[in-house]
């Protein structure tokens, strides 16, 4: 009994810090499908630290799925996702775009908070993103704008 609980430990253990690279889609504000390079899969990933407004429940939902959307789009190269752990049957992975020959890759989560089209997790990010969100509000950017509106 205990090696099959040592063996299954191993093994969800390694689907951890896994990186996931492909070339994605938004699925809604907060989520990609990424289909892996080398003909893998196509993967739902849930973007790590970030909470984005809902597609069918709030009015900003499409524009947050068509910011991330122009993002995605923006790189031709796709994204690398490293898997942080599981949200229910998603994964929960912290994504980059690949960038072009000599350019840094740029944190997804990052871009769509200072959008203003995500906020800030804090429960999961512990404050990764204070400065992005703070940006976002003090600019009136995405949902900050109809709430917080000066």
């Amino acid at each position: 009994m205990l090696k099959y609980l040592v063996a299954a430990l191993l093994v969800s253990s390694a689907a951890f810090g896994q990186e996931i690279k492909g070339k994605a889609i938004a699925l809604d504000g907060g989520t990609l499908l990424v289909t892996q390079d080398g003909g893998g899969k196509a993967v739902t990933v849930k973007i790590w630290g970030l909470d984005a407004p809902e597609m069918k429940i709030w009015p900003s939902g499409p524009r947050a799925r068509g910011t991330l959307d122009l993002v995605l789009r923006s790189h031709e190269r796709g994204v690398v996702c490293e898997r942080r752990e599981n949200a229910g049957n998603q994964i929960l992975a912290k994504c980059r775009l690949i960038p072009d020959s000599g350019g840094n890759d740029l944190d997804v989560g990052a871009i769509m908070i200072r959008s203003g089209y995500a906020v800030e997790d804090r429960v999961i990010s512990k404050g990764v993103y204070q400065d992005e969100e703070e940006t976002a509000w003090r600019n009136n950017l995405g949902v900050w704008a109809k709430f917080w509106a000066k």
